[in-house]
């Protein structure tokens, strides 16, 4: 009796109109006439309905994999000196970089990937630390070789191996070291996982809290973003 559930707000109009007139019509001749008319205009109402409907937005597919961050403070860091080339400085609570002639400092950095899993999508990687005496310009590497923590001097440190790039502290507080590439290269087997290496030629040298710091707001932290791929 009405339009067609297909038609739009504007062919229902129309139609309404149409039916109206029919109505009309039939008034002026009376009876059965007048009652079609009736008819038309619930139809139009009808049609008016149908056309104001809408097909809701489809949803997100919920099969797509959630990047997920993995957070880890359990980190070896020490520090080596060259005018000390046989002390250990692991347990202390701040670690520094120089590039002193007289006395120079070097840093090593590792963490353990155990929370990634396997096969994850690494999509950012990245050391955090605390600056608490800015300085200049430090190289990051890669470390070539095992070191342990409270054994590691500057006699038996391993050396620097490829360069990941630079990192500059300069205001009091957080600094973040990319390790997307490292973190890639190390889940992948391209490179083993001895950590990281700070160096600089600069006599103007950072220190940072390590991981013995009091507060555990300050210690090193790694965090890894990742996704695991779909089954």
């Amino acid at each position: 009796m009405g339009g067609k559930p297909s038609v739009g707000a504007a062919g229902a109009s129309t139609a309404g109109k149409g039916s109206g007139a029919a109505g009309k019509a039939g008034a002026e001749t009376g009876g059965s006439a007048g009652q079609a008319g009736g008819a038309g205009k619930a139809g139009s109402a009808g049609s008016v309905a149908s056309g104001g409907g809408g097909s809701g937005g489809g949803g997100g597919n919920p099969n797509e994999p959630q990047p997920v961050t993995f957070e880890t403070t359990d980190i070896d860091d020490t520090e080596v000196r060259s005018c000390m080339p046989n002390a250990n400085f692991g347990d202390l609570d701040t670690f520094n970089v120089d590039g002193d002639p007289f006395c120079a400092v070097d840093t090593l950095i590792s963490a353990p990937l155990d929370g990634v899993p396997a096969g994850a999508l690494v999509s950012e990687a990245s050391f955090s630390l605390t600056c608490t005496n800015t300085g200049e310009a430090i190289t990051v590497s890669y470390v070539d070789g095992k070191w342990a923590e409270l054994e590691v001097r500057w006699n038996n440190r391993p050396q620097a191996g490829t360069s990941l790039g630079s990192v500059t502290c300069d205001q009091l507080g957080e600094v973040k070291i990319d390790l997307t590439a490292a973190v890639k290269a190390w889940l992948a087997g391209d490179h083993k996982n001895f950590g990281i290496y700070l160096r600089t030629d600069n006599t103007d040298g950072t220190d940072f809290d390590s991981s013995e710091a009091a507060d555990p707001a300050v210690r090193p932290k790694l965090s890894v973003t990742y996704t695991l791929p779909v089954k």
